[in-house]
């Protein structure tokens, strides 16, 4: 019965707008989550999960329940998490939705100290302009002890509301499903911050990719007035290696990548890139995309879809035309049987998520056995392939083997002969859990407030060089530093091969193995 209290917290820039929360021992988090069995149809919904934030005084420990088919009850999930199978009408058929109820491990990783623990219980989420205020009426009810000063009222857009801008919308929609991530001092591979608050010129979103450009032309992680250069774009509309969000979620959100498609198409072309070659190259996507949407000869339409197919950008433009419906029925159907058997996977990842499950590619998901895949004979050549050249795994952007790769994590030229094969396959399933000392993530708040996190790379009385995911080093002088302090996670991100077959792990386990000083 405690009332919550409001305090101050400067570790980020958000945080420096509007209060954080001090909660008493006990406080219990509730979000239930309800699924549509029929697409478009809110009375088709029915309750399928409930998840539970417990703070223990120290902790906060994460639960979830599964409803029942009645709808009357909700039992605990085990610590692993479960699956369940939902059949979905949409669009005149049917489709299974494999639900995935996270393992306790599982939502840590996102609800943990070092993104904020409670990520949506905060003054931007809860505020909203008008009578509507969760805030206002949680101060009215006294559960909490000060009143959130007006200035410091910050509120997010929706992003279903068409009255609210463009740009509002979609920093929202990017605040709340990839903030806890992409952050200030999020460490590890995650460079760009995708704060609502942060000026898009401050978030390193403009910037090329650091971990793979999936053959996209000129690619940024955000090429604006270009969606189909634009990596954010791509990596929300796949399926398989490199689909974020990374957790919680298997489906592919087709109103958020409108959304976000329409904001980077509304932006002004950036100097930095020829944005007379990219108008050039998106008139011809529409203008092929149009002689789909006529009926035409099937060699005709086969053409132009071939033509598409032939670029991963081009396969993005005719993928937004499937999710938008304007293609024949016909040519619709010629472009997803092309594009889910193209050679090419960062073109396949694209069109897969159409086919109906049983012909999906079955994946390692969340819950990988260990055992089973150390049971299993792999192809060292087979895997050599998927370590330098797979654009969804792209090992060799943090790891070298004999001079080929990055050296931002340890070398692995000789890594058979250091591990086997279990230790292997645990040190990537569970990167965090041993850390070579060298390759620790360090986290440096400079006087001025600026905040940067890396490998020590070198260390004396009067400076400090940090090197981050990008393979970019960063020297401060010591009397800059306010702090520095190692971090727990590793800069190896989890569940990195969730996407990975069982057979490509195996294959992968098998080309480490073989890097072994000779006889």
């Amino acid at each position: 019965h405690n009332p919550l209290q409001t305090m101050e917290r400067a570790s980020s820039p958000l945080s420096r707008q509007a209060p954080s929360w001090s909660f008493p021992k006990n406080s219990v988090l509730v979000k239930s989550l309800t699924l549509e069995t029929r697409r478009g149809d809110p009375t088709s919904r029915r309750h399928v999960e409930t998840q539970l934030l417990h703070f223990d005084g120290t902790d906060w420990m994460p639960y979830t329940y599964q409803w029942n088919e009645n709808q009357t009850d909700a039992t605990l999930v085990g610590a692993a998490g479960a699956e369940q199978e939902f059949v979905i009408e949409e669009s005149g058929g049917q489709r299974l939705q494999t639900w995935h109820f996270a393992g306790r491990a599982e939502c840590q990783r996102c609800h943990n100290k070092y993104s904020g623990t409670v990520l949506g219980f905060n003054v931007p989420q809860l505020h909203r302009a008008g009578a509507a205020s969760q805030l206002d009426q949680f101060a009215r009810m006294g559960l909490i002890t000060n009143e959130v000063p007006r200035e410091q009222k910050v509120c997010l857009a929706s992003p279903h509301d068409k009255s609210a801008s463009l740009d509002a919308r979609a920093r929202a929609y990017l605040h709340v499903n990839c903030a806890h991530c992409h952050r200030m001092s999020a460490g590890g591979a995650v460079l760009s911050y995708m704060h609502f608050d942060l000026p898009l010129d401050k978030t390193n979103m403009l910037a090329a990719p650091s971990q793979g450009d999936f053959n996209l032309q000129n690619a940024r992680v955000i090429a604006p007035g270009d969606p189909f250069r634009s990596v954010l774009l791509y990596r929300m509309s796949k399926l398989g290696g490199g689909k974020m969000p990374r957790l919680g979620s298997a489906e592919i959100d087709t109103d958020g990548i409108a959304l976000i498609a329409d904001w980077i198409s509304a932006m002004p072309p950036s100097a930095a890139v020829d944005a007379n070659q990219s108008v050039d190259q998106r008139v011809q996507y529409a203008k092929a995309i149009q002689r789909l949407t006529t009926d035409s000869a099937p060699d005709v339409h086969a053409t132009v879809i071939h033509d598409l197919l032939d670029s991963t950008s081009g396969a993005l433009a005719l993928q937004r035309a499937l999710h938008a419906q304007t293609l024949t029925p016909a040519a619709a159907a010629l472009a997803i049987q092309y594009g889910a058997k193209h050679p090419s996977e960062s073109v396949r990842d694209l069109f897969e998520q159409f086919l109906p499950p049983d012909e999906r590619v079955k994946r390692l998901g969340s819950n990988v056995q260990p055992q089973a895949i150390l049971a299993m004979p792999g192809d060292r050549q087979r895997g050599s392939k998927l370590f330098f050249e797979t654009a969804s795994v792209n090992c060799q952007n943090c790891h070298r083997i004999t001079g080929v790769g990055k050296d931002v994590g340890p070398d692995l030229t000789l890594i058979g002969s250091k591990l086997n094969a279990f230790q292997m396959l645990e040190s990537i399933l569970e990167p965090s859990k041993t850390i070579d000392p060298k390759y620790r993530t360090q986290l440096i708040e400079t006087k001025d407030g600026q905040v940067l996190s890396g490998i020590l790379v070198q260390q004396d009385e009067k400076h400090v060089v940090l090197r981050n995911a990008k393979n970019e080093e960063a020297r401060l002088s010591a009397d800059e530093i306010q702090q520095m302090q190692p971090q727990s996670t590793s800069i190896m991100p989890e569940q990195l091969v969730r996407d990975l077959t069982p057979q490509q792990l195996a294959d992968m386990l098998a080309f480490l193995g073989s890097l072994r000083k000779p006889e």
